[in-house]
């Protein structure tokens, strides 16, 4: 049967249906590979998008996990996923050293370190990474590695105050001065109100004998902390070292308030006070000695010292009894009893007096010079007559026998 002229359109409907075997061979086999090869073309352009986006998604997505597991204290299942995330993102920085982070605070630290390093293959400047190495480091007391990473930190980041004063107090231990007070001073800049800082200023200052410096460093200390006892101590040595007399006379009457129990304070009061000529200031100080130490004799020793110097003889002679009931034998205190009684005019108590500190190697010259004072020493042809007249005394008692 013939086909009819305008049955075309059903024959092309028709013909799609038609199997590749009616077409023949060469021709089925090129429309087969034709198809195959668009096949495996699209699903390779769509495997490539969905592969991209894919990664990018998970990597987030597993490290938006991590963050909140790390924050609730669920750190197994932080741990977990970040490193899922790198599984998908290997070079992402932030999530190697979320990582280090975690398990340094875990404290696998090992394990912490090899994040890091890892994250500063991936970017070297990355800040944190370096200051968490160094942390590491100093917890280990690894001082040169942990120099190494905070000097890196701070390069990296230079208004890093606290890794400024880490390294100061480094390279003070290290013995490196010079470096720490390079780092105090850049310290001081950022934390301008921290008294440690201007106190270890201080020390090195004094230390390199830059007096001016040290004495204003420990005085900006003082501002910043006004009861500060090593500050204050340290500042009055200094002045009374360099022969700031005043200025030490009040450090040390300040010291002396912080610590009313400090016997030192009060000695070293006494002798600034005596230099300067200030007697009622140091009377005040060695009575708060008496107190402090009643049965030390020095503090008595030197009132009474003072007092036979200010002519109040009585005065004098009651703190010397009051020494000598505490040390008989204090040739110190013997001395200046015979020194009362020669100003009371008996002459031969004054030297048994000091005849009892003639041994001392400190008091015994002294001893000596005031005997022959009241009892001159004889002289050699003095002493010849004595001996002389002494013979023939001898001899008279022989012959009236």
């Amino acid at each position: 049967m013939k086909t009819p002229v305008n049955s075309g359109m059903k024959f092309k409907i028709r013909a799609r249906w038609v199997p590749l075997r009616y077409l023949g061979l060469d021709r089925a086999q090129q429309i087969l590979g034709l198809l195959v090869a668009l096949t495996l073309a699209v699903k390779a352009v769509q495997a490539q998008k969905v592969a991209g986006v894919d990664s990018t998604y998970e990597a987030r997505r597993h490290y938006s996990l991590a963050r909140e597991y790390d924050k609730n204290g669920m750190f197994t299942d932080a741990i977990g996923e970040y490193q899922r995330s790198i599984s998908f993102d290997p070079k992402n920085p932030d999530v190697h050293y979320a990582l280090a982070n975690l398990l340094y605070r875990l404290g696998r630290n090992d394990k912490a370190k090899e994040e890091c390093l890892r994250t500063l293959q991936i970017d070297e400047d990355y800040v944190h990474a370096h200051y968490l190495l160094g942390v590491i480091h100093y917890r280990e007391a690894d001082y040169d590695s942990a120099i190494v990473e905070f000097e890196k930190t701070v390069s990296l980041k230079p208004d890093f105050a606290q890794i400024h004063r880490i390294l100061a107090d480094l390279y003070l231990y290290k013995g490196f001065k010079e470096k720490a007070l390079g780092r105090y001073l850049k310290t001081a800049e950022l934390i301008p109100n921290d008294p440690r800082i201007f106190g270890h200023l201080g020390d090195l200052f004094a230390q390199g004998s830059l007096i001016v410096e040290a004495i204003s460093s420990y005085r900006r200390a003082l501002e910043l902390d006004t009861n500060n006892e090593r500050f204050l101590s340290n500042l009055a040595m200094l002045q009374f070292k360099n022969g700031m007399y005043r200025g030490a006379l009040e450090s040390y009457t300040a010291l002396t308030k912080i610590d009313p129990g400090d016997y030192s304070n009060f000695l070293r009061i006494t002798e600034i006070s005596l230099r300067l000529g200030l007697q009622e200031k140091a009377i005040s100080a060695l009575e708060k000695m008496v107190q402090l130490r009643p049965h030390d004799p020095a503090p008595f020793s030197r009132l009474a010292e003072i007092y036979l110097r200010q002519g109040e003889i009585e005065k004098a002679r009651r703190y010397i009894d009051q020494g000598l009931k505490i040390k008989k034998d204090d040739p110190h205190l013997n001395v200046l009893k015979g020194e009362y009684y020669k100003r009371r005019g008996k002459d031969e108590l004054a030297i048994a007096s000091f005849e009892k500190a003639l041994s001392d190697s400190t008091w015994g010259v002294y001893a000596q010079r005031m005997i022959w004072e009241i009892r001159p020493p004889i002289s050699e042809e003095e002493k010849r007559k004595r001996e002389f007249f002494e013979r023939g005394r001898k001899k008279s008692q022989k012959m009236r026998r």
